[in-house]
């Protein structure tokens, strides 16, 4: 697995805008963020906060369409991680988008066309495999 680091942090909806093609195919599952020590965080600081709450306890899997809706509504995610599944089967986790304390985003993959997508959209990514998570 490698993980590319996005910097300077932004909001959800331009994340998503930047995803590689297979994320937009993809079925997602909102999370909490988990350090490597175990804690877990979520925190969101604007509008939306309800929805993406929603999920996040229903643990439903949605679309990707659903979640680029809901991030319309919501600001600044401080915490959390959104995972990406092929299909419905929660087996076939293939990608992780960690949103870290506010200051910038991580994605975490094995597919190298996705890892490339992610460098070639976004202006400042950088390696994050130094990190622990």
């Amino acid at each position: 697995m490698r993980t590319l680091e996005i910097h300077p942090f932004q909001t959800l909806k331009e994340i998503l805008a930047g995803m590689p093609y297979r994320a937009k195919q993809s079925f997602w599952r909102i999370g909490v963020f988990r350090e490597f020590n175990g804690e877990a965080m979520f925190e969101i600081a604007e509008e939306g906060t309800s929805e993406l709450e929603k999920l996040l306890n229903s643990q439903n899997l949605v679309s990707f369409d659903t979640i680029e809706q809901i991030s319309g509504d919501c600001g600044q995610v401080i915490w959390a991680s959104f995972f990406c599944y092929d299909d419905r089967d929660t087996e076939s986790l293939w990608m992780r988008v960690n949103a870290i304390d506010s200051s910038f985003w991580t994605v975490d993959t094995i597919d190298q066309k996705a890892l490339s997508e992610v460098e070639n959209t976004f202006e400042n990514v950088r390696d994050g495999s130094h990190y622990e998570y």
